[in-house]
């Protein structure tokens, strides 16, 4: 086949084919193909040469088509004549075709036509249906062009001016992107001057599926929608860059930001993301595939983020503004929450109080801890109770509907807790907590510490000179015996009471329990010892010089607490505490040691 070169290209064109044949000065290409590098080219048309055959003054008037090739090979083609390396910022296959026309002379040629895809390509893992363009390529701006005092020779091409216009790019998933560009190509020994840009525009790519395509670990309940951006792609073909800004109006969480991008590095600034009426500010970076990213968040309402953790199903009464910063990183090989390091500080505001929260997040562990003064109890009720989501459905309405009777205290807790557990289990049976703080209920306090580990709990309650009332507020609603404990009497207690048990069961029978302390009824002492287990309980009392009557108020209620864990023999209850009631005729005083279930009683009225 015929070989042929063209100054300054450095590669041949090979396997030449074909016919030509002279029309007066006219040299007629009827077909002519051959190959550049691995391109394959086809050519037709006219070359006028003027008179005397002069090819320095002569003008092109040809067809020339690409035959569909790879964008590898065109890579290829564009490294040998740079005689170095192009790096493009993201992987690009597929396979294009061209059909131009070249015309001009030889000193100033002009190739003009469009680019399609062939088939569908792939840009990184994003499948392209369509890919489209008009292009001009001619001498460039950088080389030196006759003057009317120029000798009658043809200036040597230094370098080229690719000029794309009308780009259309139709992804898979939907959405277009349009735009224009330059490459300037520097030939010979100045070809590191070569470089491009582009100004291109992005309308309604759907984020979702492409969020899809990339495994991204987005709730399903969390929605990005379409995205619109405005870019440009530039620099010197060895450091290709780019910079965007773009924007998601339409999504759960309405977000915009800016994008730079060059090489191996990325960095996302200025991007903004509202979530109800507060705003989110996030920065980050990618490097080699890995990234990091600091996100900043302003008095964020905590029920808005709902959509993030939709198990959580949380009230949508619920108060409380969060403000914080968190720093994330993590590898853009694994998305996935077990692949995402985090670690977090902020003030949670709840009711005009204050938590200060501390969280970290490794290999799908998580630890949290934090510190109040003076916060709601409610509120606080309304942010743990989603949590508890254990197994058996019948069991965590029980324990819901226990906990929840704890917001009629309306009380104020003080205080510090540790949290750990495991982002597969958000469960009351995969969380570990403990926590130490102070329960201000009206004008009493409670001091507390409690820990949870495998859904087993343990708490051990201090009181001194705690209103009885108060305690029975507290305690007696768990054991759903409220109603059968409603003391007349108003003492106070200084205590100690230590209690352990199983989330899944909160009855009496299922919790051990044991306290000791002193209570003060009208001016007199009653110190006591007591113990609960398996639902079986023992007390010892003593007394010196006590009322009978408010004795007998203390102790009949406990025997309606006594029926209620015991329903078979409420008809026995029932006939001792009608005896007991006759005791209150007496209007004396005892002092006295009393043991149940046996009771010991030696007595002194006056």
């Amino acid at each position: 086949g015929v070989q042929a070169s063209i100054k300054p290209l450095k590669q041949i064109i090979q396997n030449g084919s074909g016919q030509l044949r002279f029309q007066g000065t006219n040299l007629i290409v009827d077909t002519l193909t051959g190959n550049y590098g691995l391109i394959p080219v086809q050519i037709a048309g006219t070359v006028a040469t003027g008179t005397n055959f002069n090819t320095e003054q002569a003008s092109f008037n040809l067809i020339t088509n690409v035959q569909p090739v790879a964008v590898a090979s065109i890579v290829s083609a564009v490294e040998a004549e740079l005689g170095q390396k192009v790096l493009l910022p993201i992987a690009v296959a597929g396979e294009v075709k061209a059909d131009a026309k070249l015309t001009g002379t030889v000193a100033n040629p002009v190739l003009s036509g469009t680019i399609a895809s062939t088939k569908p390509a792939t840009v990184d893992r994003l499948q392209l249906n369509n890919i489209s363009t008009n292009f001009k390529l001619e001498r460039g701006r950088t080389a030196q062009t006759p003057t009317p005092n120029s000798p009658p020779s043809t200036v040597p091409l230094s370098s080229l001016a690719l000029t794309l216009s009308d780009i259309l790019v139709v992804p898979a998933a939907g959405g277009k992107i349009g735009g224009k560009g330059e490459v300037d190509i520097t030939l010979g020994s100045e070809n590191s001057r070569s470089g491009l840009v582009f100004d291109l525009q992005a309308e309604n790519l759907p984020a979702d599926a492409i969020a899809q395509i990339y495994a991204l670990p987005i709730p399903a309940a969390v929605k990005i929608g379409s995205v619109s951006a405005k870019a440009q792609v530039f620099g010197p073909l060895n450091n290709i860059q780019a910079r965007a800004k773009w924007q998601a109006p339409q999504g759960t969480f309405p977000a915009s930001g800016e994008i730079r991008a060059g090489g191996n590095t990325a960095d996302l600034q200025n991007t903004v993301v509202k979530i109800g009426d507060a705003t989110v500010n996030v920065d980050a970076a990618i490097q080699d595939r890995q990234w990091e990213a600091i996100i900043k968040g302003d008095r964020v309402a905590v029920k808005s983020l709902q959509p993030l953790i939709p198990r959580l199903n949380l009230p949508p009464e619920l108060a409380g503004l969060f403000s914080g910063t968190a720093e994330v990183a993590g590898t853009l090989d694994d998305l996935s929450l077990n692949g995402i390091y985090a670690s977090g500080k902020g003030t949670l505001n709840v009711v005009d109080s204050i938590v200060d929260v501390n969280a970290k997040l490794e290999s799908g562990r998580w630890q949290a801890s934090g510190k109040t003064e003076k916060v709601a109890i409610n509120p606080l009720l309304d942010i743990g109770l989603p949590f508890l989501a254990i197994a058996n459905s019948a069991n965590l309405d029980n324990l819901k509907s226990k906990i929840q009777n704890l917001k009629s205290l309306d009380g104020q807790l003080a205080g510090e807790f540790q949290a750990a557990g495991n982002l597969d289990n958000l469960t009351a049976s995969g969380i570990n907590l403990s926590t130490n703080g102070k329960l201000n209920i009206a004008d009493s306090s409670v001091n507390l510490k409690g820990e949870l580990t495998d859904g087993n709990w343990q708490a051990t309650a201090e009181t001194d000179r705690t209103s009885i009332s108060r305690l029975v507020d507290l305690t007696l609603p768990i054991l759903d015996v409220a109603s059968a404990f409603n003391p007349e009497n108003h003492g106070q207690l200084s205590s100690q009471f230590t209690a352990s048990g199983s989330l899944e069961n909160l009855t009496a029978s299922a919790i051990n329990l044991n306290g000791s302390g002193k209570l003060n009824l009208g001016g007199n002492n009653v110190n006591f010892k007591g113990e609960l287990a398996a639902g079986n309980w023992q007390g010892t009392a003593e007394t010196d010089r006590t009322s009978i009557s408010s004795l007998v108020n203390l102790g009949l209620p406990l025997l309606d607490v006594a029926s209620a864990f015991n329903p078979e023999k409420q008809e026995q209850y029932s006939n001792l505490k009608s005896k007991i009631q006759n005791l209150k005729s007496l209007d004396g005083q005892i002092s006295n040691q009393i043991q149940s279930p046996m009771f010991l009683l030696t007595a002194v009225a006056n």
